[in-house]
């Protein structure tokens, strides 16, 4: 028997984020359950050997379990705290489910604002025009693929029946904002980085070292093409990282806070067999440094792998946990639980980075390694109304050692980009720093006479 074999699905447990029911009012929705679930039966991952699923988990192992009347149905009284994740997730649900909607008015803005011109424009703009109209063909083609990733949403956290009712009586949630929807238009992008072909020269300028240094440090581990090496990997985004890894036989846990990604990550790495099967326009609301029209509506296919090509019994070693890293790995059974801490463009996601590196630290087992690859972009520079601190690297470096690293490899100058578009006229390119640091062993306390 070959070393791969389909694997069956992964599941996603979380105490963290909200996973109330979606409900189901849309003809589109219904009619994309209809037309997609013998696509699915075809497809499915689930093989004969045996079914395990790819978990996304709250607060991993947590100390206590939850008990039913810690749930907020039967307290008696309303939990703001649980009213907020609530009405935040189902926000996130009508994020999807609203894109056409808030899509088509752009463009019919864009097409009132052409019928309000001089004749002679409208006939100047008449190709233009057509390209708008196209426009709005590619948004249904996105919209369908994302009634998709929210028709199993309620029901792909591992713990939603104990943590979290399907029906809880709250205030409804707020509608979502441009910047939601902005969010959403991103995942398109993020997919491409990650599950098409497109994406592979980001990735391999990201991942690939990371990767490469997983197996110089831990290669000589496997046995049998397993490795007991655990490796838990914060912002895991769309889950392709921790997928390369896990496909080398390692035990690999992802970490992700956005639902966006979390919904996104569950259809690809639960939803998805075989190569090319779902297609999406990923570009068509970048309006700006178009070269050629086509270039803006042109289709990708995704994933370039088949997301189900794991490990014979990567189900017990493959999983996600949903939740802010620093909650979700505070508990005492995540204390030195882990041999690596990878991050990718992650630790400037943080407003205090000192706290991020404290977390990695501490997950690490003595020994230890963590390696990073990223910017210092701070995502909280520019909020007026948060707080942040943004040391360069200078410093950074000198508090790394402090907290208790030992930085045993350092380049400032690795060329890389961010879900950009290849066509585009304009791009960024970061110089991202890729750190090896060691957490050292404890001194053993002398022995006494």
């Amino acid at each position: 028997m070959s070393d791969l074999e389909k694997a069956p699905d992964i599941q996603i447990n979380s105490n963290c984020v909200n996973n109330g029911s979606i409900e189901v009012e849309d003809e589109e929705l219904d009619h994309a359950r209809d037309t997609t679930l013998q696509e699915r039966e075809d497809r499915n991952c689930n093989g004969s050997d045996g079914e395990h699923e790819l978990m996304i988990v709250g607060r991993p192992e947590q100390d206590t379990p939850l008990s039913p009347s810690s749930s907020p149905s039967s307290r008696g009284y309303r939990d703001p705290d649980w009213e907020e994740e609530y009405r935040h997730y189902h926000k996130i649900a009508a994020t999807f489910k609203k894109y056409k909607r808030f899509s088509y008015a752009k463009v019919d803005k864009t097409l009132g604002f052409i019928r309000s011109m001089p004749k002679r424009h409208q006939i100047l703009l008449r190709d233009y025009r057509k390209h708008i109209e196209e426009i709005r063909r590619c948004i249904d083609v996105n919209h369908n693929l994302f009634q998709l990733m929210i028709l199993d949403a309620s029901s792909m956290f591992e713990n939603h029946d104990e943590v979290y009712p399907k029906k809880l009586k709250t205030a409804p949630a707020a509608e979502p904002t441009a910047f939601d929807y902005d969010k959403l238009q991103a995942v398109l992008k993020h997919i491409v980085r990650d599950w098409t072909a497109e994406g592979k020269k980001e990735r391999d300028s990201c991942y690939k070292p990371l990767i490469d240094e997983v197996e110089e440090i831990f290669g000589n581990t496997r046995v049998d093409g397993y490795s007991d090496i655990k490796i838990l990997i914060p912002g895991a985004g769309m889950g392709r990282l921790s997928h390369e890894l896990v496909r080398r036989g390692y035990i690999v846990q992802g970490n992700e806070f956005s639902l966006f990604m979390l919904f996104a990550s569950n259809f690809i790495l639960n939803k998805c067999s075989g190569k090319a099967v779902y297609k999406c326009h990923p570009w068509i609301h970048q309006n700006t440094n178009v070269l050629n029209h086509q270039d803006q509506t042109r289709e990708i296919s995704f994933p370039d792998i088949d997301p189900c090509d794991l490990p014979a019994n990567s189900g017990c070693r493959f999983s996600m946990t949903a939740g802010d890293f620093l909650e979700a790995y505070a508990t005492p059974t995540q204390e030195s639980a882990w041999d690596c801490v990878v991050t990718c463009f992650f630790i400037d996601c943080a407003n205090n980075i000192i706290t991020y590196l404290e977390r990695i630290f501490s997950c690490l087992k003595d020994g230890g390694m963590w390696l990073n690859l990223g910017p210092l972009l701070y995502h909280y520079s520019d909020l007026a109304d948060e707080d942040s601190i943004e040391p360069s690297f200078d410093f950074l470096a000198d508090i790394i050692q402090k907290i208790g690293f030992v930085i045993e490899k350092q380049d400032t100058t690795v060329p890389t980009m961010y879900a950009e578009n290849e066509r585009s006229l304009l791009s960024y390119s970061y110089r991202s720093i890729f750190l090896v640091c060691r957490k050292p062993h404890k001194e053993q306390p002398s022995a006494v006479a």
